[in-house]
């Protein structure tokens, strides 16, 4: 794999969680990536997004019994996928205590619908990525709200970090790890905290991506919607 092939960042939590872009202005260094006929045709043929607890709820359903085979890339045999769940929650930890009446992370909490956050963004990333192929970055100390959820996940797939020291070094530690399991092929980066409302269209995008990287693998890709405010405690996608 040698360097960090390819990233993605699903930045989708909220419109207005978004840094300021300057209109008419492009940056040369930014690759400019347009859906294909494909990924349009996927998009076109997905269903509305429907209320949260029934879309959810038909995602957990269907997919085991390969609902989410239209989406998955031929080249799926050689991708990988990373789940970013180490975080402490500190912002949000209100309302996780009052849902879940304990310490736990947002990622671990069923703030949307039935599944936690940490459910729903593996079932996502299940549309596009082999199951077996999914890393999951943990931090022992959450190991009692974790294990649970994570009781179907291969040992070898469990990336657990002795302390949260933020995104990056999750990312390195997990692609240390990747190094010695697959030494080549894309890697797909997901937060699990983050909200999309059409999981078949943003995978679309997402299948396009690990596709356009295979062809070009100097390229790092984020995914991102277009920003309508700042939001600085949000932070800023580099």
């Amino acid at each position: 794999m040698g360097p960090i092939s390819f990233a993605v960042a699903a930045r989708l939590a909220a419109r207005r969680h978004r840094r300021r872009s300057t209109p008419g202005r492009r940056d040369p260094r930014v690759l400019d990536v347009r859906t294909s006929d494909r990924q349009n045709d996927l998009a076109d043929r997905a269903e509305p997004a429907g209320p949260v607890d029934d879309r959810v709820g038909r995602m957990a359903a269907a997919l085991p019994a390969g609902a989410g085979s239209d989406v998955m890339g031929s080249g799926a045999k050689s991708w990988w996928a990373l789940v970013l769940a180490g975080g402490d929650g500190v912002r949000l930890r209100a309302l996780t205590r009052r849902i879940a009446g304990d310490e736990r992370p947002k990622q671990f909490c069923n703030i949307l619908g039935q599944a936690t956050v940490l459910e729903q963004t593996i079932t996502r990333a299940e549309m596009v990525i082999p199951s077996d192929q999914i890393l999951v970055a943990v931090v022992r100390a959450h190991e009692r709200f974790y294990t649970p959820l994570l009781a179907d996940i291969s040992p070898r797939c469990m990336v657990i970090q002795p302390e949260n020291r933020g995104s990056a070094p999750a990312i390195l530690y997990a692609l240390l790890r990747l190094l010695t399991m697959a030494p080549e092929g894309p890697v797909a980066i997901f937060p699990s905290d983050h909200y999309v409302s059409d999981d078949r269209v943003f995978m679309a995008h997402v299948d396009g991506a690990l596709a356009m990287v295979v062809s070009r693998p100097e390229l790092a890709i984020v995914l991102g919607i277009a920003p309508d405010t700042d939001e600085v405690e949000y932070g800023w996608t580099p």
